[in-house]
């Protein structure tokens, strides 16, 4: 078979006149057909909705933990903030070599 047909009985994909690739005569946009079942467009419809919640989520977050009042949510904050600030402050102490005490004599060298 010469390369770039189809074999028979398999659906082609050809390049209409629009920018999306046909199948059979009808548009394939993403995979999806045209002339699609009911079963099929009730199914996008629920991925649809799934995809919709996740990008929500996505964007806004779940918000502050649950159960958790203004003051406890402060806390956690200031907490994670100074955990993270002494971190940085060990990894900037061991980069320096301050964290170990000098070798270097004390003794005065005349």
């Amino acid at each position: 078979m010469p390369s770039g047909q189809a074999s028979p009985g398999t659906p082609s994909l050809a390049t209409g006149k629009g920018c999306h690739p046909t199948v059979q005569g009808k548009k394939a946009f993403f995979g999806l057909i045209e002339g699609v079942t009911m079963k099929s467009r009730s199914m996008q419809s629920v991925l649809l909705g799934v995809l919709l919640c996740m990008v929500i989520l996505l964007v806004a977050g779940c918000g502050a933990q649950l159960g958790e009042t203004r003051a406890e949510g402060s806390r956690r904050h200031s907490r994670v903030s100074r955990i993270n600030n002494q971190a940085m402050m060990s990894d900037l102490d061991r980069l320096m070599l301050w964290d170990k005490p000098s070798r270097l004599t004390d003794k005065r060298i005349p």
